[in-house]
């Protein structure tokens, strides 16, 4: 049956998004890569909050000391054993049964480890690391939207999420409306679907006008909010920095392999690009550059032209974006190359 599956689901040839057929294992792999890194990566400008006062801060002083606080021994050990031991093993190919079975051997670095993160610090690469696997969605999928990835987490990820998880859950009540389906405790996907029947039964109920379904397709509607508007929203409803610097280093510093025909390829990192979003601040520099005829200013006449336009046009963004060195180092060489 193994077998099986793993011939029916590999992957012979793919179309790209220019139309063009790829047949080549090699190049297959390299455009899936390639494709699921742009995926993972953040191409969303930082749009601060227009009404942040919509939001009421829920989250007390007592709730924050919990969420933090330091996990005991046998708060970590519930953890392990809360996991599902057949889960399917990440990178590091252990699943979690092994580290369940071998508990007594294991204990000290799990715990020491555990502990480690919760002060602050950072996982390495080993910890964070994630397969990505490729469900196809239809039969005979040869398009990258026609496949569902599924992330493999390593063990000390899935321990790290049942620990934050599980101090949530007395919390998430509060935040969450009860109206909603998801992250409802008690409540799946398929109360949609038993709703969207009942719904589909009563259409032709006679009213006043006519009646209508829309069917609306939504794709990775989670992964298109930016993460800095997603700490902003924990911040306003009163999560302490030191939380939600703890969800930072869990999701920014993870690293990714896409699983295609049975082996890993590529190592990238899930990551903001902040680049792109001065793209056209580069773009209008290099504009304004090109029409002004350096060669006939004085250095006088050039330096009021760099501080009075070239510098007033990163403003608005620097507001709500802290450029990285980069970038600054950027910006300077092209004012320097006017010069």
């Amino acid at each position: 049956m193994a077998n099986h599956n793993r011939t029916k689901n590999y992957i012979h040839k793919i179309v790209n998004s220019d139309g063009s057929i790829i047949d080549s294992e090699e190049l297959i792999c390299n455009y899936g890569v390639e494709h699921f890194k742009n995926s993972f990566n953040d191409h969303f400008t930082n749009i601060p909050l227009t009404n942040p006062h919509v939001i009421p801060q829920i989250i007390n002083d007592s709730d924050n000391e919990m969420l933090c606080l330091l996990p005991s021994d046998v708060e970590i050990y519930n953890a392990v054993m809360d996991l599902n031991g057949d889960s399917i093993a990440g990178p590091d190919g252990y699943t979690t049964n092994v580290f369940q079975n071998c508990w007594e051997i294991v204990k000290t670095d799990i715990i020491e480890a555990v502990i480690d993160f919760f002060k602050g610090s950072t996982y390495p690469k080993f910890f964070t690391s994630t397969s990505i696997i490729l469900i196809p969605k239809i039969v005979g999928a040869i398009k990258w939207n026609d496949f569902r990835p599924i992330s493999l987490c390593s063990f000390f990820n899935k321990l790290i999420s049942k620990i934050i998880s599980k101090r949530l859950e007395s919390i998430l009540p509060r935040i969450i409306s009860s109206n909603q389906t998801g992250f409802v405790k008690g409540r799946t996907i398929f109360n949609n679907v038993l709703l969207t029947q009942e719904l589909a039964h009563d259409i032709n109920t006679k009213v006043k006008g006519s009646n209508i379904i829309l069917k609306l397709d939504i794709s990775k509607a989670y992964d298109n909010l930016n993460w800095n508007f997603l700490y902003k929203v924990l911040s306003l409803f009163g999560f302490s920095n030191f939380f939600i610097k703890l969800i930072q280093n869990s999701i920014d510093n993870c690293y990714f392999s896409v699983m295609i025909n049975g082996r890993n390829h590529g190592f990238f990192k899930s990551c903001k690009k902040r680049s792109h979003l001065f793209e056209d601040i580069f773009t209008c520099f290099q504009k304004k550059l090109t029409h002004w005829p350096s060669n006939f200013l004085s250095y006088g006449g050039r330096l009021i032209l760099i501080k009075s336009v070239l510098n007033s046009i990163p403003i608005y963004l620097l507001h709500s974006l802290h450029p990285t060195a980069a970038i600054c180092l950027r910006i300077e060489r092209m004012l320097n190359k006017f010069f």
